[in-house]
């Protein structure tokens, strides 16, 4: 016996991704660590964090060795920039 057929699932409450995404822009940041190799030689690791609102891009700071303090550091010193901001 074979189960009855349902249609798909409602979507009268549901938002496609993309409208959620716009609709939380103002939001949103995104950051990763950049790697890169100075004139000398040394490997260092940049965090960069990127404002999807405005696609501004803000370099928080730069590292030969990022730790766990110094990420939560960066990211309290950009929670704090901003709130200067609004």
């Amino acid at each position: 016996m074979t189960p009855p057929s349902r249609g798909p699932c409602p979507s009268s409450t549901a938002t496609p991704d993309t409208d959620f995404l716009r609709s939380q822009a103002d939001a949103l940041l995104a950051c990763d660590f950049l790697e890169t190799v100075t004139l000398s030689g040394a490997r260092m690791y940049v965090f960069a964090v990127i404002e999807h609102a405005s696609r501004r891009i803000r370099i928080l700071g730069a590292t030969a060795h990022p730790t766990a303090s110094w990420v939560t550091q960066a990211a309290k010193n950009l929670a704090m920039d901003l709130e200067d901001t609004g």
